[in-house]
C-alpha cells in the first residue's frame, strides 16, 4: 500500500519533469532584411532546463547571419545565446561556464550582461551570455551524442530533442 502512494505522489512529478525538459514548439526561422542586404537564420529562445538549484530557467537560442539571400558555403560564427534566471539578487562574476561535448569540456569566450527582475514580483536576476562559435565548433556541438552546459556546480543535461534542434540548425547554414 505504501509502495503505491508513493507511486501515485512521484508520478505527477516525473511527469512534469519529463514535460519541461522537452524544448518547446520551436521552428527555425529564416528572415532577410531587403535594405541591409542581411539574411538571417534564428533558433527562437527554447528552454533547456527549469527550476535546478539556484535557477529558476535557462533557455537557448541560436543566429547566424550572412550578406544576401545564399548562404555561404564556409560559415564563419554561429552565435549561441543562453539567459539564464537566477533565484539570488546578484549574479556570480567568477561564474565559469563549460560546454561538455561527450564528456570533453570545452570552454568558449562569452559577452555577458545582467538581466534586472527579469520576473515580476521576485527579487531575482537574469544573465544573458553570448558566445561567438566558430562553425566548426558549433558542428561539434550540434552532433554530440551527449551535451551538457556546466554553470560553475551546476550541470544541465541537454535532452536529445534540443541536440537534434542544434543538429536541424546546423543543417540549414
Amino acid at each position: 500500500m505504501i509502495e503505491k502512494i508513493k507511486l501515485l505522489v512521484l508520478a505527477p512529478t516525473l511527469l512534469l519533469t519529463t514535460i519541461v525538459a522537452l524544448p518547446q514548439d520551436v521552428e527555425i526561422k529564416k528572415t532577410f532584411d531587403e535594405q541591409q542586404n542581411i539574411s538571417t537564420i534564428q533558433l527562437p529562445a527554447t528552454r533547456i532546463a527549469y527550476e535546478r538549484g539556484k535557477y529558476h530557467r535557462l533557455d537557448l537560442s541560436l543566429s547566424y547571419s550572412f550578406k544576401g539571400t545564399t548562404p555561404p558555403s564556409n560559415p564563419e560564427k554561429v552565435v549561441l545565446e543562453l539567459v539564464s534566471v537566477v533565484k539570488q539578487r546578484q549574479l556570480n562574476s567568477d561564474l565559469y561556464v563549460v560546454f561538455l561535448v561527450d564528456g570533453k569540456s570545452v570552454h568558449f569566450g562569452s559577452s555577458r550582461s545582467a538581466i534586472m527582475k527579469p520576473v515580476p514580483g521576485r527579487l531575482w536576476i537574469g544573465e544573458r551570455m553570448v558566445f561567438s562559435l566558430p562553425y566548426q565548433e558549433f558542428v561539434k556541438l550540434s552532433s554530440a551524442k551527449k551535451l551538457a552546459i556546466r554553470f560553475g556546480d551546476t550541470t544541465f543535461q541537454l535532452t536529445d530533442a534540443t541536440v537534434a534542434l542544434l543538429s536541424k540548425f546546423a543543417s540549414e547554414l
